[in-house]
């Protein structure tokens, strides 16, 4: 739960602050709850306590009531004689406790929340395509494959509200997902087998952007190619918020090295 918190906080480029904090606070919680179930139900548990920022503390007033239900669940969990062993009813009425706690804490929306004031999307044109969609692109086996990406940033009508996008982050993957000889028979796959990522980072001008890649297929058979944009704000931090585009290339290896 903790984890999808983080991914929708690392996609909302466009969030104001305030919801943000709301997401940040969220994904806490769970990170919390899940260190103190962990602290009672593993031995020896080394782990330490998620932290919260302290800035957080320092918002309005509906996000220092989340911060707070956080601290006493934490203060709670604090309280409890970790040394006892084996698991009592005291360390589960404890956990259920806090969980209660946060349960019946003020959940709090900030006001923008469902309200889009700042609208940034990328759009992607990636070469070469194939002719029909839904094709593959044919590729001799041993050859590099040269990927071109062509890209636009497109604002709503108040563009740099919160955050700028002061870079794009493109990132191609490469994944072997069948391997062929010349006579069309499957070959045993390793893991790790044709697998490839590169990465490039670009700067806009005006908005448009653009972007070239040499990827190498050594192996012959059915490639699936990724291609996955990111935009960077002004303060150097990467917001996952795509497009991503992707592409099926087919190679075919030669007779002399399906023999060896």
């Amino acid at each position: 739960c903790g984890e999808l918190y983080w991914k929708l906080y690392q996609s909302v480029f466009d969030a104001d602050p305030s919801s943000l904090n709301n997401i940040q606070i969220l994904q806490h919680m769970c990170a919390l709850m899940a260190h103190n179930i962990e602290c009672v139900a593993v031995t020896n548990y080394q782990g330490d306590e998620p932290a919260l920022d302290s800035s957080l503390q320092r918002s309005c007033l509906e996000t220092q009531l989340m911060v707070q239900c956080c601290q006493r669940a934490s203060a709670m969990a604090r309280s409890v004689d970790k040394s006892i062993k084996p698991i009592t009813h005291l360390h589960l009425e404890c956990l259920m406790k806090q969980v209660e706690m946060i349960l019946e804490g003020s959940f709090c929306l900030p006001r923008y929340f469902f309200q889009v004031l700042q609208s940034t999307s990328v759009k992607l044109a990636i070469t070469p395509q194939p002719r029909v969609n839904g094709e593959y692109l044919s590729v001799q086996s041993g050859s590099q494959l040269s990927v071109k990406v062509e890209g636009v940033i497109q604002h709503g009508s108040q563009p740099d509200r919160f955050r700028s996008v002061s870079g794009v982050v493109l990132t191609l993957s490469s994944q072997l997902t069948s391997r062929l000889t010349i006579d069309n028979k499957n070959i045993p796959m390793k893991p790790g087998d044709g697998q490839v990522v590169l990465q490039q980072s670009v700067t806009p001008h005006r908005d448009f952007f653009t972007g070239q890649f040499l990827l190498a297929l050594g192996c012959g058979g059915q490639h699936q190619v990724t291609v996955e944009a990111a935009v960077q704000d002004n303060s150097g931090n990467v917001w996952t918020t795509g497009p991503r585009s992707t592409l099926t290339v087919k190679t075919l290896e030669d007779a002399s090295t399906s023999r060896a």
